[in-house]
């Protein structure tokens, strides 16, 4: 895991954070410097739908966690679904969580805006 310290105050933040991508095994961590999130977590997992980019947490010190995936521009993350655990929950948590909500989404249908409908077939004749 690569972890790259910019800002982020106290030592039990580092420790919190660092003790969560452990859990989770996150290839890298990434700590922000934008007002949306503290931490960036990358996962080496992909979410369904979205494949080509791989699943992240992010981590706001307000609200807590967040499944996203990298957005189209550099720094920016694009949120999925939140943990719903609040601020600071335990780091094994915080991976069955991850599990639980990535096995939901492979439950469903893909997001509107990536359905590819089967053209409609019109026999002559018919409407």
């Amino acid at each position: 895991m690569n972890s790259q310290v910019r800002v982020t105050g106290s030592a039990d933040v580092c420790a919190y954070i660092s003790s969560v991508a452990a859990t989770v095994d996150a290839e890298s961590v990434c700590w922000c410097e934008i007002p949306a999130f503290d931490a960036v977590l990358t996962l080496s997992c992909e979410i369904p739908h979205y494949l080509g980019r791989k699943a992240v947490l992010a981590w706001n010190r307000h609200f807590g966690w967040f499944l996203g995936v990298p957005g189209l521009t550099q720094g920016n993350v694009v949120i999925i679904d939140g943990f719903g655990l609040g601020r600071l929950p335990e780091p094994t948590r915080c991976a069955d969580r991850l599990v639980e909500l990535i096995a939901d989404l492979g439950q469903g249908d893909p997001p509107a805006s990536s359905r590819r409908s089967a053209p409609r077939i019109v026999r002559a004749g018919s409407s």
